[in-house]
């Protein structure tokens, strides 16, 4: 955690995983589905993260998702995939530093 404010993930898992799931419950009440996968069996980092639906942070292979105090239920998806050299895009991924 950043801070209290922000979950950090940056899930190490071997390539042959497809993912897991895992649930976090925040001391306020909320909670947070966490899953993890790893489509293209290339865990090397974090290259697209999801918050209910919406995009989040991918900072040097690491999600950055925003924790509320709301209470509610929200829904984490992390796509791991092969690390990407600087000055290299993957297409589609929402993604900050290298």
């Amino acid at each position: 955690m950043d801070e209290g404010k922000i979950l950090v993930i940056r899930p190490a898992i071997p390539d042959s995983w497809s993912g897991f799931r895992v649930e976090i419950e925040h001391p306020s009440g909320s909670g947070y589905h966490l899953e993890v996968v790893n489509p293209e069996r290339q865990a090397g980092e974090v290259v697209e993260a999801r918050l209910d639906g919406a995009p989040v942070p991918v900072v040097k292979g690491a999600a950055r998702v925003p924790l509320t105090q709301d209470g509610a239920e929200h829904r984490v998806v992390v796509v791991l995939g092969a690390k990407v050299r600087a000055g290299h895009e993957i297409r589609g991924a929402e993604r900050t530093g290298s």
